[in-house]
């Protein structure tokens, strides 16, 4: 999931990731899938960043992103998962929440 991988081929040393908004960089929980990782800040605010394909970055687009980058979701961000193709978010009020590859799990209610 670190984006820099995308274009170098293989990261054999951990290598820091930078988030350039100060009040972003303060986290709680980080998920991995095997191209794209999501993180959650300490205010309940979701980034992600790797692999767009399909979607799973939820930032409505397929590129993509070297450095994480801010999801807006409706509200605060409790949990996170990345599988290969898509993502699960659960959010404050308990609500599921999905992007990614599946038209059966990303169907509107």
């Amino acid at each position: 999931g670190l984006g820099s991988c995308l274009t170098d081929g293989e990261q054999l040393s951990p290598k820091r990731v930078i988030i350039d908004v100060a009040e972003l960089r303060v986290l709680r929980s980080v998920s991995c899938g095997s191209q794209h990782s999501a993180l959650i800040t300490q205010d309940g605010r979701l980034l992600t960043f790797g692999t767009g394909w399909f979607g799973r970055l939820g930032n409505g687009e397929r590129d993509n992103e070297y450095v994480p980058k801010l999801v807006e979701m409706p509200n605060t961000v409790k949990e996170v998962h990345c599988a290969t193709y898509h993502t699960c978010i659960v959010d404050s009020t308990d609500r599921l929440w999905v992007c990614g590859r599946d038209s059966a799990l990303c169907r509107d209610a």
